[in-house]
């Protein structure tokens, strides 16, 4: 059999072989639990900019629930330490039965920036993110001890169903991420460190980021959650060309995933969204998937990384 050059490149690289983490995590602390596991934890969007939205779904305010709900259960059941990104200047941290419509979600840089422009908001999310990861490492925390995850709710065709979750395909991620001007230079995250230098082994945090996303795929069923039943973990966005979500593609974290709770445009996944007991059944489902990801004898059974996945 002979192999095109082709298809031994990076870019395919993780189509055709089982994603092994190139170094160990640590194990989880006492009883379990994940002590000294850090996860910085972004819900999209926010501020004028509400997302996608049907049915009812509002994606910021979805978004924000299910992250306060995630926060809440991975500190309090797990141990593990929160870096939340935003935060909702009226509703604080406080999970809701009926989510509440405002424009309140704060990018917690300094200054926090309330999300006037959807592009600067995203930004603005790498280089907070940059920022609590260098002062991790600066501390002596181990990179493997450090992941990121993204909430959303997706917008696409009302025939698909149930939760994705995106890793950034190493083919589609430039080495670094450099702002400056207006608004950029108000803010002292980009002050600090202007140019993002994200990992040089691109393939190893691919590798690692779909690890995370097959543990958390895998909890989905014992919670009650719906996920995508085709190629429900995928590399990247087609829509008007191939792309990663900035959340993740400047992202320095090796471990980073970003997860559609569900498709917006779908009734049944809309019904569910709009229920603060689903809501609360996904930010299970996640932070079990967190915690499995640091058990060593947990191995997801998924399929290969869908490399080039479609809608």
């Amino acid at each position: 059999l002979k192999i095109p050059l082709a298809l031994l490149s990076d870019r395919y690289k993780s189509a055709y072989q089982k994603p092994q983490l190139k170094n160990p995590v640590p194990p989880p602390g006492v009883n379990g639990k994940l002590k000294g596991i850090h996860v910085i934890l972004d819900a999209g969007h926010g501020g004028v900019d509400p997302g996608s939205g049907a049915h009812g779904v509002v994606e910021d305010e979805v978004a924000y629930d299910i992250m306060v709900r995630t926060k809440k259960i991975i500190e309090e059941q797990y141990g593990a330490t929160v870096y939340p990104l935003v935060k909702d200047n009226n509703t604080q941290y406080t999970p809701l039965e009926k989510l509440v419509s405002g424009s309140n979600e704060s990018v917690l840089t300094t200054p926090s920036y309330l999300t006037k422009n959807a592009t600067v908001g995203a930004n603005l999310r790498v280089y907070k993110t940059n920022d609590v990861y260098r002062d991790l490492i600066a501390q002596g925390v181990s990179s493997d001890a450090i992941v990121f995850m993204s909430i959303h709710t997706d917008a696409i065709s009302a025939h698909a169903k149930g939760m994705m979750i995106y890793y950034p395909d190493a083919s589609l991620r430039r080495s670094s991420l450099t702002k400056s001007g207006f608004p950029y230079n108000g803010f002292a995250e980009v002050r600090a460190d202007p140019t993002i230098e994200i990992e040089t082994d691109k393939v190893g945090s691919q590798d690692r980021s779909y690890t995370l996303a097959e543990h958390i795929m895998a909890s989905a069923p014992a919670h009650a959650v719906a996920v995508h039943e085709q190629q429900g973990i995928r590399g990247r966005i087609n829509r008007h060309g191939a792309y990663v979500p900035a959340v993740i593609r400047w992202n320095p974290v090796p471990a980073k995933i970003l997860v559609e709770a569900g498709n917006c445009n779908n009734r049944d996944d809309a019904r569910n969204l709009l229920s603060p007991k689903y809501r609360q059944h996904v930010a299970e489902t996640l932070a079990a998937g967190i915690h499995a990801y640091y058990t060593p004898q947990s191995t997801p059974q998924s399929t290969s990384p869908n490399v080039g996945g479609q809608q």
